[in-house]
């Protein structure tokens, strides 16, 4: 099994980490920052430079279709 099956996942939880007391509290603000970077991200993702990044350079009809001038 290649994550250990029904013994699940081992996580190895390191022993110092910069700015925060415990890993508890690290884990809660990484889980806390993931909604802000998504919601920051998605202003972005929607513009130009978005379509842009994401058109398929291979259909340029997709890529009209989008708004990316060809």
């Amino acid at each position: 099994m290649f994550v250990g099956g029904s013994r699940g996942v081992y996580i190895i939880r390191p022993r110092d980490i910069a700015f925060f007391d415990s890993y508890v509290q690290f884990l809660f603000a990484t889980c806390s920052a993931w909604p802000c970077c998504r919601c920051a991200s998605r202003p972005v993702e929607r513009s130009r430079l978005g379509r842009r990044a994401r058109g398929d350079p291979r259909d340029e009809l997709a890529a009209e279709c989008s708004g990316v001038p060809t």
